[in-house]
């Protein structure tokens, strides 16, 4: 179980996107939740198949075993999957170019070798070096 004041807080950032038989998972993952995933599922555009273009299928927060997580709101009460899936699009809003893919829709994912992924491939995802600013 998770506060939503703790996840509203906590600098999500995409860590790996898994790839499963029905489509790709990408991982959020926040210093400090530990036992929580925003999890954000594509699967293939059945219209671009031939393109191979991965478009938006849902999200939801998990615990790190991948299992539902329930959030808890500030009076203590269950939030409901609407607004948890409110809260998660408002997280990962900020991380432009994954949010643009979940919109307009992406290639499927590759390997650091340029090979695309197949099914079991976890592919890890370099933080931005927070030091750097233009």
């Amino acid at each position: 179980m998770a506060n939503e004041i703790d996840i509203r807080n906590a600098d999500f950032a995409l860590e790996e996107t898994r790839i499963m038989e029905n489509g790709e998972v990408d991982i959020f993952r926040a210093p400090g939740l530990e036992d929580v995933e925003l999890q954000v599922l594509l699967t293939v555009d059945s219209d671009r198949a031939e393109e191979k273009q991965m478009t938006f299928g849902s999200i939801r927060f998990a615990d790190a075993k991948g299992q539902p997580l329930p959030v808890l709101d500030e009076e203590g009460s269950m939030m409901d999957p609407e607004a948890c899936q409110v809260m998660a699009f408002e997280i990962i809003e900020d991380d432009v170019e994954s949010s643009m893919g979940y919109a307009y829709g992406r290639s499927r994912a590759v390997r650091d070798d340029g090979v695309p992924a197949v099914i079991g491939d976890i592919i890890r995802h370099q933080a931005e070096d927070p030091s750097f600013s233009l």
